[in-house]
């Protein structure tokens, strides 16, 4: 097809410098084809080979890890909202900020009748009709439409790893008695904290019922 192109080409005088330009022009888009293929592909392999040095994030081309550096960071911020005087470190983000104040919405959604400011929260709305989840979680696979959803899922992992489960028991004794039958029964829980009494009955059988007594005060020596 490059040959058949090149004879076709006949500027008198000029014809070693017209074909190198239709050469050059071929080969820059073949290169650029390679590229946004090879980029693409990522999206279904998974493959993220560029990675942050400051929090270890992952992206699948270096285009992303350059903007993500100088958005999250970086202080500096070179773009400012004539609007609000809002200061951004991107030019995009400038872009799609600004449309808040003009109620620019460009990007339709084909399955319902809503729009959205840029082409990323399209993206996210999509998958509420088509169900896509590409997001899963590292730890026990399960899957999100949005990653903000997915980090937040992970910290709750994170905070298991950390003995944060919510509660935690007194180290105060608590004497039980043994019936014929073989269930227990929790005649006293002590609570140091306020002195009080808690009544507990039939723990072992499920049926748990719980009254405050009235304040108990330790005599000894009587």
């Amino acid at each position: 097809m490059w040959k058949k192109l090149l004879r076709n080409i006949s500027v008198k005088g000029r014809n070693c410098t017209c074909q190198m330009i239709v050469v050059l022009i071929f080969i820059t888009q073949y290169l650029s084809y390679c590229l946004n293929f090879k980029v693409h592909m990522r999206l279904h392999s998974g493959e993220k080979p560029y990675k942050c040095e400051h929090c270890h994030r992952n992206f699948r081309q270096w285009g992303d890890l350059k903007y993500h550096v100088i958005s999250i960071h970086s202080d500096i911020r070179q773009y400012q909202c004539e609007y609000c005087g809002k200061d951004f470190a991107r030019k995009y983000s400038l872009i799609v900020h600004r449309r808040i104040h003009t109620g620019e919405r460009n990007y339709k959604c084909e399955f319902c009748d809503k729009a959205f400011r840029a082409a990323s929260y399209l993206q996210n709305h999509r998958r509420i009709h088509t169900g896509e989840k590409p997001h899963a979680c590292s730890v026990c696979g399960k899957p999100f439409r949005v990653r903000s959803d997915m980090k937040r899922h992970m910290a709750s992992h994170n905070r298991d790893q950390h003995g944060h489960h919510g509660t935690t028991t007194s180290s105060m004794p608590v004497a039980t008695s043994g019936s014929s039958s073989g269930h227990q029964s929790t005649q006293g829980l002590i609570n140091g904290a306020s002195n009080t009494v808690i009544n507990v009955s039939n723990a072992n059988s499920g049926e748990v019922s719980c009254s405050e007594l009235t304040l108990f005060q330790n005599v000894s020596g009587n």
